[in-house]
């Protein structure tokens, strides 16, 4: 199965080959080459990781790392979820940086693949907006 555009950029920024793929992308235009072909040629360049150990080595982490975590108090799922939202496209983010276990194995979940994003944001971000605009709405029926 073909990447979108879209799974491609998610997927390259995840394995941090993005600024690779552009910089081929951008030379090959130079050469000439129209635009939409040069993604093409780019894109063929910069295949996804396919052996299960590349797969694994993205939601694994160091012994250090897991200990940091498990030392840290469980945080309620909703601040998690909120903490993933806030953190989802953050590059920079180390596990130590999460709140707690549960909230960076959740993120890197929902880093996996463009699809376990949108399952993310169906099964646990929609419905949290739906409860705070209860919330919103109930309040401003008090107001009234």
């Amino acid at each position: 199965m073909r990447e979108s555009k879209g799974e491609l950029t998610d997927r390259l920024r995840r394995e941090g080959r993005w600024d690779a793929f552009v910089r081929r992308r951008e030379v090959l235009k130079t050469e000439g080459v129209e635009a939409g072909e040069a993604w093409t040629m780019a894109a063929a360049e910069f295949p996804p990781a396919t052996t299960p150990d590349a797969v694994q080595s993205k939601l694994s982490l160091t012994r250090e790392a897991l200990e940091t975590l498990r030392g840290k108090p469980r945080v309620y799922f909703m601040e998690a979820i909120e903490w993933v939202c806030d953190h989802l496209d953050a590059d920079w983010v180390q596990p130590n940086d999460a709140p707690d276990l549960q909230s960076w194995r959740l993120r890197a979940w929902a880093r996996y693949s463009a699809a376990t994003r949108t399952e993310f944001h169906r099964t646990f971000v929609v419905p949290l907006w739906k409860v705070q605009l209860e919330r919103v709405e109930n309040d401003l029926d008090y107001c009234e």
